[in-house]
């Protein structure tokens, strides 16, 4: 376990400074060196939520040069960094990461759960996947320990959690849900470690910034179940209970904010889905925070077309049941593919709905109780 000391209780404190941190997140980066990119590995693509997996290199290259050029405090990375926890993946990514740490940047990054000893770890050949290296847990600690715990205030030896000061004043803490002996959950020890640290900031009068891969609050109701950490209660109290007001998070694919109770748990879109989402998170002077979203610029047609493609197909299956015409059938498609995508980017307005009157109202007539027409509901009953 690192130590070093920061602040005592009394100390002044220095005079703060602007920050700027970047942070993205379920880049799910795949060697070229594991797929042909042929008939499999497409069925396998095509058949999942949108990823663009086979230009992952040339997105991360990108995202790094964007880094490199506007250098930010600080990167962070909050997990599901490779496609299926294939070890190659990982140790390519790593180097690319390398890169802007050299330029003096921090990078910080978390496991996800397609990270650790993940059994979906494959080679693509032809149409056949073999199986390759995935990443243990100590595996991932070696590889990323240069990202965070190396020169972290404090790291938990129970987990990839850790401490980073970016400034006198303002604290990052990393908390890992994705080890082998708890996927999916903070464990007991390790909640008890960042209590440890979150009493000794709120002594010290220090600002803290969480971060997690899986969400501390629902982002929506209908992606709640296996997106939240199975023991987010518990964690959310605990911020609450020492004043950590925003946590960094993923896993859920689609960029979104969930509050509640002066808490909020801030889902970055993953990089690999349409809009090719990162954010900007700002702090001034008094620590006042701010988040903006932006986007790699690299292949963004091929992210969008994948994403509506991949829309289309799922409600063409919905409405194939359905006893409508060809013209209510082309009207409910266009809304849902339309809606759904600036749902996930983060871009859907209130009015939406009402500029849209007739193409809601056919969802309520004839597809009300399919997933698709309760997914729509659920949108409009969190932004109307």
């Amino acid at each position: 376990m690192l130590a070093t000391t920061i602040l005592t209780a009394g100390d002044p404190v220095w005079p703060a400074k602007p920050l700027t941190i970047w942070t993205a997140t379920d880049l799910h980066y795949l060697s070229p060196q594991l797929t042909d990119y042929g008939a499999l590995f497409t069925d396998v693509i095509m058949a999942g939520d949108a990823k663009i997996t086979e230009y992952s290199p040339q997105i991360l290259d990108a995202f790094c040069s964007a880094v490199i050029s506007r250098k930010p405090d600080a990167l962070i990375l909050t997990g599901d960094i490779t496609f299926n926890g294939e070890l190659l993946s990982l140790q390519e990514a790593s180097e690319k990461l390398a890169a802007v740490k050299k330029a003096g940047i921090p990078v910080l990054v978390l496991p996800g759960n397609h990270d650790i000893n993940y059994y979906k770890a494959y080679r693509y050949s032809g149409d056949q996947a073999y199986n390759t290296k995935n990443i243990s847990q100590e595996q991932f600690r070696e590889i990323c320990w240069e990202f965070g715990p190396s020169k972290a205030v404090m790291v938990d030896k129970n987990s990839f959690s850790y401490v980073y000061a970016l400034a006198e004043d303002f604290w990052i803490l990393t908390l890992d849900a994705n080890t082998e002996a708890a996927s999916g959950r903070i464990r007991s020890e390790t909640l008890l470690w960042a209590e440890e640290q979150l009493r000794t900031a709120q002594k010290r009068g220090i600002v803290v910034l969480a971060a997690t891969h899986q969400n501390v609050l629902p982002q929506s109701k209908m992606m709640s179940f296996g997106y939240v950490i199975s023991n987010h209660k518990e964690v959310s109290a605990l911020f609450r209970n020492y004043g950590v007001k925003w946590n960094l998070s993923g896993h859920v694919h689609m960029q979104h904010k969930a509050e509640e109770d002066g808490l909020a748990d801030i889902a970055t879109g993953s990089m690999a889905v349409a809009a090719l989402r990162y954010g900007i998170v700002r702090l001034n002077e008094k620590r006042a925070f701010s988040y903006e979203m932006a986007s790699v610029s690299e292949k963004q047609e091929e992210a969008q077309e994948r994403f509506h493609k991949k829309t289309h197909a799922q409600v063409k299956k919905t409405l194939s049941g359905l006893n409508i015409t060809e013209r209510e059938a082309v009207l409910m498609t266009e809304f849902a593919s339309d809606i759904n995508y600036r749902y996930f980017t983060g871009n859907l307005e209130k009015k939406y709905f009402s500029k849209h009157s007739e193409a809601w109202a056919l969802w309520q007539k004839h597809g009300a109780d399919t997933f698709f027409g309760k997914y729509l509901r659920s949108m409009r009953e969190e932004f109307c």
